[in-house]
């Protein structure tokens, strides 16, 4: 996941992108077939991600479809 995030520059600063890359793992952990609406409805919190919303649904895209 911490890949991802850096390989797509998903990333925001010291405490915005931990979350995000918690909360979407998360899910994953539990099942690796979560879908990625799943996955972002549970981000819905995360209120320092809309500035690589865009990105951050690129990252999730790629790690769901293997």
């Amino acid at each position: 996941m911490q890949a991802a995030f850096a390989k797509h520059d998903a990333l925001q600063y010291s405490y915005a992108t931990p979350g995000d890359i918690i909360d979407a793992a998360a899910p994953l952990q539990k099942s690796p077939k979560t879908s990625i609406q799943k996955i972002i409805s549970g981000m819905k919190d995360n209120k320092c991600r809309p500035a690589t919303h865009k990105i951050i649904v690129e990252v999730l895209e790629e790690i769901t479809q293997g």
